[in-house]
């Protein structure tokens, strides 16, 4: 099995991130997806690893803030990659919307499955000339980094 971690900042780290990673495993392979609710349903369970990671005092939070939570707990999961020369960590879990649903449905999909769909890696694509563009605006005084201006601007379509 993968080795996980929780990304820097988590909230979850009282949590361990292996026993974490394979609930949320094991409701992708159950249900054909991993969403927010799906992982909530399973945490509401007082026995599982996951339930003390939400608030279920309905007078503190309700089901909206605890899908919330769930969707922070997704996005936070981390796969250690130990390949020499230097350990690597990267995001498992990628965020699709399935549009043809109605209503759309947010699930979460693993990065291999989103790469291997070409609709998904379509839209991770898109995801990353956003983000270069994004880079781009930030970091525009910064004259050192020109060369990577010039490359996204030559690169990333409008």
């Amino acid at each position: 099995m993968e080795k996980a971690s929780w990304r820097k900042g988590s909230r979850f780290t009282k949590i361990d991130p292996d026993l974490a990673y394979a609930e949320m495993e094991s409701i992708r392979e159950e249900e054909g997806q991993l969403t927010a609710d799906l992982l909530l349903d399973k945490a509401r369970d007082g026995s599982n690893v996951l339930h003390s990671a939400f608030e279920w005092n309905d007078s503190k939070a309700g089901h909206m803030y605890r899908k919330q939570q769930a969707m922070q707990m997704i996005k936070s999961i981390e796969i250690v990659v130990e390949e020499l020369p230097q350990e690597e960590k990267t995001i498992k879990y990628w965020h699709i919307v399935k549009e043809e649903e109605a209503p759309p449905v947010k699930t979460y999909v693993s990065k291999e499955e989103a790469l291997a769909d070409p609709e998904s890696r379509a839209k991770m694509v898109l995801s990353a000339y956003k983000e270069l563009r994004n880079f781009r605006k930030k970091y525009k005084e910064l004259h050192e980094l020109n060369a990577f201006h010039d490359l996204i601007d030559s690169l990333v379509p409008d």
